[in-house]
């Protein structure tokens, strides 16, 4: 069984495997694993030290409630709607999200809250000393079908 998550987005939106859109972001993975110094490598220790991290910082929970800010909520696949502020959306296969719901705001006009499994985090802001991305909140998450809730903006 072929577990890989597709990706959405590629430079522009990839609607089918048929697609010039997928056909490009084809290319471009063939081009950037020519020199990439064992990247598969790399990138598996430091998932597993994430998922170690993860599993220290959260030891009695699952998942972690993270947000995501987007410009446009249309780009995404909408797999069901359970509700009006509550939909199954497909995301890319890497994903950014921040933990800060006020900073969500800062990308885009509408917020997702999400309920996100640490199984599928590959990544986040205070894993490695030196970070760049410490006052953001983010983390790197493995796309696929998600349960979003659209967070409703509150005036302060």
């Amino acid at each position: 069984m072929d577990c890989a998550i597709t990706p959405s987005f590629h430079r522009d939106r990839i609607k089918s495997i048929h697609s010039e859109a997928y056909f490009e972001y084809s290319v471009d993975v063939m081009k950037g694993s020519a020199r990439t110094n064992a990247i598969q490598s790399q990138l598996d220790i430091l998932y597993e030290y994430c998922q170690f991290e993860l599993s220290r910082k959260f030891p009695s929970t699952s998942k972690i409630l993270l947000y995501r800010g987007t410009y446009d909520a249309s780009e995404h696949d909408v797999i069901e709607q359970i509700d009006k502020r509550t939909h199954i959306v497909r995301l890319n296969n890497l994903v950014s999200f921040t933990s800060d719901e006020e900073r969500a705001w800062e990308f885009g006009s509408t917020v997702w809250e999400v309920q996100v499994p640490l199984s599928k985090i590959f990544f986040y802001n205070d894993l490695l000393p030196g970070s760049i991305m410490k006052g953001e909140g983010e983390y790197l998450v493995i796309g696929g079908e998600y349960q979003v809730r659209q967070v409703m903006c509150t005036v302060g």
